[in-house]
Parts: C-alpha cells; sequence; structure tokens
C-alpha cells in the first residue's frame, strides 16, 4: 500500500496530548498515533495577557492594578524564553511631569517562563502618559498603553493670600483657595462645600465677620477666590478652610494659613500717666511715672 504525504505543514498550538489519526479512505481501517507534545517556537514579540490588560485610568499616587505581560511565538503560542521587561514614560501627552515609580524601587521586571507580572507603580501627578514596556535587550518591538492618571482624595486646601503682607487692619483682601491632593495636584473633579474662618479676629461672643460658607461646582475646577476679607486685629492670625462633609458623621479635611495684620493709620492719640491733680509747686510730670501719649487706629490698636 502506498502512502500519502501532507501537502501543507501542519500548525498547532503549544499543548499536550496531541495525537495524528489517519483514516484509509474507502475502508473501515483508522490508525492512531501514541501523543506527542508540541512546544512554543522561540519567542518573537510581546503583547498583554488576555484578562490582565493595564488599567487605562489610575490615581495619582496610588499603586497601580497589577497586569501581565507574555512573550510569544511567531504563532501566538507563549514563549519560554527568560529576559527583562523595562517600564519607562515614553511622553507625557498632557499635564505634568512626574516620576513613574516603582515599589521595589525598580521599574525591571523579570520574564520567568515566557510571562512578567508587573505591579507596584505608582505615578503622582496627574496626566495622560504614554508608557513604554520594553525588552532591556531589544529583540522585540516595545508594548505601547496610555493611563490617565487622576488627582486623589481631598487631602489640602492650598490657601493663598494675593495681597501682600503684612495686612492692613481694616483694608479688604482676597484669597484664593485650591483644592488639593496630597500630592499637590488640583482637584478639578471637586465639588461640595468649604467653610472659610478667621476664629481669631473677632472677641469672644462675637460673630465672625469673615465667616464664608462656599459651594465649589466641577465647573470651578477646584479653585475659588474670596473677596471683601477684612481683619481689624493688629496681630498673627489664623485663616481656616474646612470641607463641610456630607454626613454629620464624616469629618472634613480641615487646612488653614497664617496671616500677619498690622495697625492702620493712627486716629487718636491718648495720654497716659497724666495725674488727675497737681499742686502749684510741683512738676507736672513724675520721674517714677513719665507722661506719655500713646497712637491708636480706628479699630483700637496701637498704631
Amino acid at each position: 500500500m502506498e502512502t500519502q504525504k501532507p501537502t501543507k505543514q501542519e500548525r498547532y498550538t503549544a499543548a499536550s496530548g496531541y495525537r495524528l489519526r489517519a483514516t484509509v479512505v474507502g475502508t473501515e481501517i483508522v490508525a492512531q498515533s501514541e501523543p506527542f507534545d508540541v512546544q512554543a517556537g522561540t519567542g518573537r514579540a510581546l503583547r498583554f495577557v488576555r484578562d490582565a490588560n493595564p488599567a487605562t485610568g489610575e490615581i495619582a499616587g496610588r499603586v497601580w492594578q497589577s497586569f501581565a505581560v507574555e512573550l510569544v511565538d511567531e504563532h501566538g503560542n507563549r514563549a519560554p524564553d527568560t529576559g527583562t521587561l523595562r517600564l519607562e514614560v515614553a511622553s507625557v501627552v498632557s499635564g505634568e511631569a512626574g516620576e513613574l515609580r516603582g515599589l521595589n524601587g525598580s521599574l525591571d521586571f523579570v520574564v520567568a517562563q515566557g510571562v512578567a507580572e508587573i505591579s507596584g507603580l505608582s505615578y503622582d501627578r496627574v496626566a495622560e502618559l504614554m508608557v513604554r514596556i520594553k525588552d532591556v535587550e531589544g529583540r522585540f518591538a516595545p508594548l505601547l498603553f496610555t493611563v490617565t492618571v487622576h488627582p486623589g482624595n481631598t487631602e489640602v486646601f492650598d490657601i493663598q493670600v494675593e495681597d501682600l503682607q503684612p495686612l492692613i487692619a481694616g483694608h479688604a483682601f482676597a484669597v484664593t483657595i485650591t483644592v488639593r491632593d496630597l500630592f499637590g495636584n488640583t482637584k478639578e473633579n471637586y465639588a461640595g462645600s468649604i467653610a472659610l474662618q478667621t476664629p481669631l479676629n473677632h472677641a469672644p461672643g462675637e460673630l465672625d465677620s469673615n465667616a464664608r460658607e462656599i459651594e465649589l461646582t466641577v465647573a470651578d475646577q477646584g479653585v475659588t477666590r474670596v473677596t471683601g476679607l477684612i481683619l481689624t486685629r493688629a496681630t498673627e492670625q489664623i485663616l481656616r478652610v474646612t470641607d463641610l462633609p456630607a454626613l454629620p458623621a464624616q469629618t472634613g479635611v480641615t487646612s488653614s494659613v497664617v496671616v500677619q495684620v498690622v495697625a492702620d493709620t493712627a486716629v487718636r492719640a491718648v495720654f497716659a500717666n497724666l495725674p488727675s491733680t497737681v499742686r502749684v509747686d510741683e512738676p507736672l510730670v513724675d520721674s517714677g511715672q513719665p507722661l506719655s501719649v500713646s497712637l491708636y487706629d480706628a479699630y483700637d490698636n496701637l498704631a
């Protein structure tokens, strides 16, 4: 009996337990081979492991979702090669330049049995990044993917006094309040209420004339400007901003800034140590208590 050879080369997915089966045409004769294995070829390309792709959105400073990269042969089989992959920021498409970091201090990941598990990455600036994964030995074309880094939770209110310090008592000034996360990124999507207070400006029991409750929307992009603030006590004072939580049980974020206030122009003079009576033969001023004149502004600050 004459046998016929295959007319084309058969290709298989790398796996174990393959068998060849042959049937003689026109008869019931069937032949089946012993099981054999098909092994992957030499690695030719990098690709993300299915269902383990990198996330497209991450939070500033927070560890990224882990993902995996595999080395495959020309037929898409995972190749059992080894090597080292390096991650780097190919470009900052938009936003602020920062540093791509790994928890272990390195951005090199070892390929073992054709796969590299990548975890522990973080980026602390708000930006849209193009990230590159490349083989250190340059054997394969690099992988590129984009990640949009969003601001983290509200951690601080950046309070900037627009007027030069020291401030003058009784003169209006303005402040700019910026909502930021732990890494200084502006929270452009912030929406909520904040309270501005100057607790040291007023006497006990007196209302704080600078107290404001400010409603921020997403349209404000995390920044608001407050005008018409007035401090009347010539001393070191505190401006305090507090995030008003949605629920009473929650604790809002509080930030503060210290400002220096000096007296305004003097509007009145007051004598000190002037005796109520004096004899005609006695000096008007006692050498032990010298006569003095003090100047005060309109807010009773010593000018």
